[in-house]
């Protein structure tokens, strides 16, 4: 099965954000993380800084435009939505419990 990158955790969003909560939201995180921003760091918390701005620049890159946000859901949905139920709730008899 393709291992799926969970893009919404990335940039700290849900699947319902609007397209200017996404561009908020990595606006943000690329502030953050910008090694530019972080130089007086060690070289070891710079690499780990500029791989965690890749994530987010390919995050924003799927979930900041239309298109491909829609293709992205219909895998995203089937990767990490949660199970169906076994049972359907509405078919238990609930006095016999």
């Amino acid at each position: 099965m393709l291992e799926l990158e969970d893009h919404y955790s990335v940039l700290g969003i849900g699947p319902a954000a609007s397209a200017e909560e996404v561009r908020r939201a990595y606006r943000k995180l690329v502030l953050d993380y910008h090694p530019d921003r972080l130089q007086r760091l060690p070289k070891a918390t710079l690499k780990i800084a500029e791989e965690k701005v890749k994530q987010i620049n390919w995050a924003y890159e799927v979930l900041g435009n239309a298109e491909r946000r829609r293709r992205y859901n219909s895998l995203w949905r089937t990767n990490y939505s949660l199970p169906k139920p076994l049972v359907d709730p509405a078919s238990i008899n609930w006095s016999d419990v």
